[in-house]
């Protein structure tokens, strides 16, 4: 006959039933404390080391761009890139630094920002450790509940009482007989008679403690108290496990227990401070770069977003002075404070409401903001450039989800401006003058409709803008604009798929100007997977122009095409190799002249093996603008990958070019990576430059100094 022991199916489990009977205070604390908090904390620091790239370096030569009009010159850069932890939670700052002064406007930044895809991506590990972590303890719990029924089965068989209440289904023990079988698998059902107690170790969970009929009842009441907190425990667990399982399938963050009710709780969806993008409101900030902070958060039931800091340019244009003065009104260029950073307009921005992003909401924000009149510094103007304003805008964004097929999006605007050397009146200083007639607003509709049986997603959108509405948070959307648009996507098959649209728009709305401008423009976008290795992308959208001068009755039109072509071939090869092949068509008809720019490329990247590859290039580009490379000219280029020794790169290539009006040139590279130290390396760069090399047609500069020469220090850990 054997024992009840035979039962135990791990070491865990055994240790669980040597214990004595007044130590199951100390079985809760070991419960607790298993194997599956310290493999917790091993998950934890492995998952979130810092690592990161940071590098710095000269560049000398001609340089592409730059507003600087001594050639050669020269520029330092700096860069970085760096992955850390604050209180668990993954973050990227991220840096950008030169001394260039290009025309791109923003060049030197800085961004700590929250990484959502690595916090994703860790929780969904964390949450496969801590599914596995509950699974183990109630695994074990069970066990401890088998032992402690097994126990208080043989102190009721010495009394004689062998019903043992208030077992589950799942763990209830058949009444014992005489013959007692172990079962191959603890799956299967017990049928066994009263067992040979005799067998029976006594010192298992009793501690050689002598057992009479005086201490029996006192022992069972004990046993009981235990499984009742046992079976709790239990409980406990199973519904832990399963909004852990449920937390698993939505994803959620921020949430270190999943125990109760967190439907009040926010996960953040974007964190930045530095250069932030914010984009999450229609007529608030959006297509603006901000130099500040920038959050959104969200929960099953609420949404906040707040922006801070000053609007940045995301390009800059010359100073035009004499257009200013002649004007002294804004124009799309100094209203976007497109010159002087420094002084650039300062907003606040807040939305909150009730409902998530993505689902049936409703939202209200807010934004204030501070700037000058205008920004351009003319000396006959003064006052107008030193006097300053506010900026008040208020958004009410909804949508309404009917169903996973339709939705409707309505967003309203209404701003004001107020300079601060006027005298307004208290009723309407502030957000306070949002409640006045002016004819400041803007709109949104947006309605989209999906059609289950062809698959097709149809949107339809207007905006309208008036021309007194202002927004120092918006970036390329135009004032006294009205749009509409039709979007549709369309599958064909498995592998085609068809995106068309029709936009139109006009200007002028309530006729205060002399001109009014409509385009009407369609476009038509094919992706085809012929196969595995053959693919193909077709566009042409066209774009008509139309000018009327309202008081003349002129009409003036312009008509463009454009078409764009790219085909990506991946031939079955022993080695790795990817041809592309691009065409690019521009036909633009103006009133007096007509404009083609032509271009097509062909190129290849071969990967022979992990330490040597190669690119090659050849492209035909033909132009009759005075802005680019004039005539024809064909550009073509070789570079060769080499690894050589322990992490050394070495890459050299050749190139030449041939135009109309430049006779046959012909270039070189070379560029070489080598580690110094573990964690310090250097890389180094020089070329020869040629026409093609930058879409410019003074060649002056690149014949009076052809050659770009680089280097910096790479730190990496």
């Amino acid at each position: 006959m054997q024992s009840f022991l035979l039962y135990i199916v791990s070491a865990d489990a055994l240790l669980l039933l040597l214990l004595p009977i007044d130590n199951y205070a100390q079985l809760k604390d070991t419960l607790a404390t298993s194997r599956f908090s310290a493999g917790m904390k091993k998950f934890n620091a492995h998952s979130f080391s810092t690592n990161g790239r940071i590098s710095a370096g000269y560049v000398y030569g001609v340089i592409p761009f730059s507003d600087d009009s001594i050639y050669p010159s020269g520029y330092f850069k700096s860069e970085g890139n760096v992955d850390f932890q604050l209180f668990q939670l993954p973050l990227v700052f991220q840096y950008y630094y030169t001394s260039l002064k290009a025309i791109t406007g923003l060049n030197n930044y800085f961004r700590i920002s929250f990484d959502d895809g690595k916090y994703r991506e860790a929780l969904t590990k964390k949450n496969s450790v801590t599914e596995y972590g509950i699974t183990r303890q109630i695994h074990l719990q069970e066990i401890n509940l088998q032992s402690l029924q097994q126990k208080l089965g043989y102190l009721k068989s010495l009394s004689g009482d062998y019903e043992i209440p208030g077992m589950s289904d799942s763990l209830q023990i058949p009444r014992y007989e005489q013959n007692l079988d172990i079962p191959d698998s603890l799956s299967q059902k017990w049928n066994f008679n009263k067992p040979e107690f005799s067998k029976i170790n006594k010192s298992a969970g009793f501690s050689h403690r002598k057992i009479n009929k005086d201490s029996i009842s006192q022992e069972i009441y004990k046993i009981e108290s235990v499984i009742k907190t046992c079976t709790n425990k239990i409980k406990e667990l199973k519904e832990k496990l399963l909004a852990v399982q449920k937390a698993k399938k939505k994803e959620k963050k921020f949430i270190p227990e999943y125990s109760g009710n967190h439907s009040q709780k926010f996960s953040v969806k974007k964190f930045e401070i530095g250069l932030c993008n914010p984009a999450y409101s229609t007529f608030l900030v959006n297509g603006t770069a901000v130099n500040g902070i920038n959050m959104e958060m969200e929960s099953d039931k609420y949404y906040l977003a707040a922006t801070y800091g000053k609007t940045m340019n995301s390009m800059q244009v010359p100073r035009n002075v004499i257009q200013n003065s002649l004007q002294n009104v804004r124009n799309l260029f100094n209203y976007f404070d497109f010159t002087d950073v420094s002084e650039s307009k300062r907003i606040a921005v807040v939305k909150a409401g009730v409902g998530k992003k993505e689902c049936t909401h409703f939202y209200l924000g807010l934004l204030k903001g501070k700037g000058l009149l205008n920004y351009f510094s003319v000396s006959s103007h003064p006052e107008t450039t030193a006097n300053k304003e506010n900026n008040y805008v208020i958004e009410l964004d909804g949508k309404l989800v009917f169903n996973p097929n339709n939705k409707i999006d309505i967003i309203y605007g209404k701003s004001v401006l107020q300079n601060e050397n006027e005298t307004i009146s208290i009723r309407s200083k502030g957000f306070l003058g949002l409640i006045n007639k002016t004819r400041s607003h803007a709109v949104k509709i947006a309605y989209t409709k999906i059609i289950p049986v062809t698959k097709t997603e149809v949107a339809l959108t207007t905006r309208w803008v008036t021309p007194f509405f202002k927004s120092y948070g918006v970036g390329f959307i135009r004032s006294d604009n009205v749009r509409h648009e039709i979007k549709i996507n369309q599958p064909v098959g498995a592998k085609i798929k068809w995106t068309s649209f029709w936009k139109r728009e006009n200007d002028n709305l309530m006729s205060l100007y002399e001109y009014t401008n409509t385009l009407n423009s369609f476009g038509n976008t094919v992706q085809w997977k012929i196969s595995r290795s053959i693919s193909i992308k077709a566009g042409y959208t066209p774009v008509f122009q139309k000018v009327i001068n309202n008081v003349q009755q002129i009409i003036y039109r312009n008509d463009n095409h454009i078409s764009n072509l790219f085909l990506t071939v991946t031939p079955r090869l022993k080695v790795n190799s990817t041809f592309t092949g691009f065409i690019s068509y521009y036909n633009l008809y103006s009133q007096n002249s007509v404009s083609v720019f032509k271009n097509y490329s062909l190129s290849n990247v071969t990967l022979f093996n992990d330490r040597i590859g190669n690119t090659a290039m050849v492209s035909w580009y033909s132009a009759r603008s005075s802005d680019s490379i004039n005539g024809k000219t064909v550009v073509w280029e070789d570079e060769a990958n080499i690894k050589v020794g322990k992490g050394v790169s070495l890459s050299t290539g050749v190139k030449f070019s041939k135009s109309d009006s430049e006779r046959g040139q012909f270039g070189y590279s070379l560029k070489v990576y080598v580690p110094l130290q573990k964690h310090l390396a250097m890389e180094a760069g020089f070329e020869k430059l040629i026409l093609g090399d930058f879409y410019n047609n003074d060649m002056m500069q690149v014949n009076y100094f052809p050659y770009l020469i680089s280097g910096r220090m790479v730190w990496f850990w």
